[in-house]
């Protein structure tokens, strides 16, 4: 489950440009302090979601366990269909967050409608220059294969073509049954997996008993900025903390 934290006033600011809060429509321009996380994190009103999603034709959306064929062999009594909600982690759906978020301050307060037009556009181009660079950061290790702890990475996996395994947990509310463990230890065994990827908000436990007498490497990534601190810089940092782990594990 993502952690919750008081909004800060970058969040505040964007509830009142998406017209959930209108108090906050004076606010002068902050679009060079947003960054596109901020925006959809898990703590936002579901009005904002909302409003970003409708207005955003060019969003990519990825349904649940596209690519992991293996998650369909086991049913264990949950829903794994629908979108996957971890859309933020697309710099391409970032970009297209950036011009939602920008035409709502702009009919807001329309005085400042060219700031937040240039802002905007400048936060895009860092966008496809992040991209290059983790790209850049995958290259050499793009063959490897891995197993991530649960399906959370798909659109970044998609974006830059480095497909996962498959998840040890088909959802972060899943339990993971005895048959489901020794499944991925087998596949562990029988396709030389190379990598198994946690996340710092679950137990290890499960981790230790998936890969113990392996030799497959481990690791942590944060998908959330758990440990980011809220600013300018937190997707970019998030972003390509999340490259240097996929990199660093291997």
């Amino acid at each position: 489950m993502l952690k919750t934290q008081k909004r800060p006033r970058l969040t505040q600011t964007i509830e009142g440009a998406v017209g959930v809060s209108k108090r906050w429509a004076a606010l002068s321009p902050v679009m060079t302090e947003i960054d596109p996380i901020t925006a959809v994190r898990a703590t936002m009103p579901s009005g904002v979601r909302a409003s970003c999603r409708a207005a955003a034709a060019g969003i990519i959306n990825i349904a649940a366990d596209a690519d992991h064929e293996d998650h369909d062999e086991h049913k264990d009594g949950h829903d794994h269909h629908g979108i996957d909600p971890h859309a933020w982690l697309s710099a391409k759906n970032a970009s297209v967050w950036l011009s939602v978020i920008a035409a709502h301050l702009s009919e807001i307060d329309p005085k400042n409608k060219e700031t937040y037009k240039t802002n905007a556009a400048v936060g895009q181009k860092d966008l496809t220059d992040l991209a290059t660079d983790i790209s850049k950061t995958l290259n050499g290790v793009r063959r490897r294969s891995f197993i991530v702890y649960h399906d959370a990475f798909q659109y970044f996996e998609n974006d830059f073509n480095f497909i996962a395994a498959g998840a040890i947990s088909p959802s972060d509310a899943a339990p993971v049954s005895p048959a489901r463990i020794a499944a991925i230890r087998s596949m562990i065994e029988k396709e030389g997996i190379d990598c198994i990827l946690s996340e710092p908000q679950y137990s290890q436990g499960l981790i230790q008993s998936v890969s113990s007498g392996t030799e497959v490497n481990l690791g942590i990534i944060d998908a959330i900025g758990a440990g980011i601190t809220i600013g300018p810089d937190l997707y970019d940092t998030l972003m390509r903390n999340m490259a240097k782990t996929f990199a660093d594990c291997f």
